[in-house]
């Protein structure tokens, strides 16, 4: 018979993970007249419960015999533990004997590290991250701007935005930037003093521009489309400008042809328009006289002539013979009746300049239109 112990009673034990723990076996032969001889050349093997969480390594004593070196070593984390089970025997020898260790593998301090940082130190860089992200994003704006980008947020996702409260006015910061400026002049504005808007812009629609100027040139549906046609390959800015352009020029031929003022001309030619375009009749119109107009129809320009070509044109066509224009004697009493009315400088340059080249009845016109006859 055999008998199988560990040195010093180790009965369990406990490895660090990526560690090891050594401990010692005897095996011996207990029968009465062997003495306890111990049992070289011994085969071993051990169970381990199909864990890998250990690895087990037995070896002879060096210099003892029938003692052997047991080493295991901790593969991976196993607080649950288990036992280590451990045969030996001999051939010739009746018995195998076993014995059982119970062990542990608990962390090493790297994994205490890593659990601790995933436990407590990322959630915390999380928070911080947010709380970062939320001052910059959130806190750090003004109240105003952050409101602003609400309302744009909700603009995006096709909602209606909440107001914003305790908001300025334009009339309020013009009226405070006003007042700031000429403080040392003593002059202030209250904010129902000032303009809405900064610049006043007067942006007719392209339609009631065509409609006015088929009424003034009787054109036909099919030529004023003709015309449509020839335009659009001008910018829109330049179409616009284009069609008041030509619509003047013929509000100041019909104004002669009838002995009527271009500014009167031009109202019931707006407000003709207007009805049309409402689809309203002309005799139903109270107060509203229908423009009469002659059987020619006016030519307008090839659809290759540019817009700034035409304009020049329409000029020259207005200009006269040079006997019926203005001599210099009349220009020079025509800036003194201008500067009479009080017209500033800078206009009566512009004024006198257009004389010079149109004749007398449009100068007259222009004269009229400032608010009075030329004397």
């Amino acid at each position: 018979p055999t008998q199988l112990n560990v040195i010093d009673n180790v009965q369990a034990i406990q490895i660090v993970n990526q560690d090891y723990v050594t401990f010692d076996l005897s095996f011996t032969d207990v029968w009465p007249t062997h003495d306890s001889q111990g049992i070289t050349e011994a085969l071993w093997d051990y169970n381990r419960n199909d864990t890998a969480a250990i690895t087990v390594s037995i070896l002879p004593h060096p210099t003892m015999a029938g003692r052997y070196v047991v080493t295991v070593f901790g593969n991976e984390i196993d607080e649950t533990g288990g036992f280590l089970f451990i045969t030996m025997s001999k051939e010739n020898y009746e018995l195998k004997t076993t014995i059982a260790i119970s062990y542990e593998v608990n962390p090493n301090d790297y994994d205490i590290m890593v659990a601790t940082t995933v436990t407590y130190v990322l959630p915390l860089v999380a928070v911080l991250a947010m709380g970062i992200i939320l001052y910059v994003k959130v806190i750090k704006l003004p109240k105003q701007i952050r409101k602003i980008n609400g309302q744009i947020k909700a603009l995006r996702k096709g909602k209606m935005p909440k107001p914003v409260d305790d908001v300025r006015s334009r009339q309020e910061i013009v009226a405070e930037l006003f007042n700031d400026t000429f403080i040392e002049l003593e002059l202030t504005r209250l904010p129902s003093q000032m303009p809405e808007v900064a610049i006043i812009v007067d942006v007719p629609e392209l339609g009631e521009l065509l409609v006015q100027l088929s009424i003034l040139t009787n054109l036909s549906t099919q030529e004023l489309d003709d015309f449509k046609a020839d335009i659009s390959k001008m910018r829109m800015s330049e179409q616009a400008a284009f069609i008041k352009e030509v619509i003047h020029q013929e509000t100041i031929r019909v104004a002669r042809r009838d002995g009527k003022a271009v500014d009167e001309i031009k109202e019931l030619v707006a407000e003709q328009a207007l009805h049309k375009i409402r689809g309203e009749e002309m005799l139903e119109a109270p107060g509203v006289e229908p423009i009469v107009l002659s059987s020619e129809t006016v030519i307008l320009p090839p659809e290759d002539v540019k817009a700034e070509d035409v304009v020049t044109t329409i000029k020259r066509e207005a200009e006269a013979t040079p006997s019926d224009r203005l001599s210099d004697h009349e220009i020079k009493e025509l800036k003194k009746n201008l500067e009479q009315r009080g017209v500033p400088p800078h206009e009566i340059d512009t004024i006198l300049e257009q004389a010079k080249s149109l004749p007398r009845d449009l100068v007259d016109e222009l004269v009229k239109s400032l608010g009075g006859e030329e004397e």
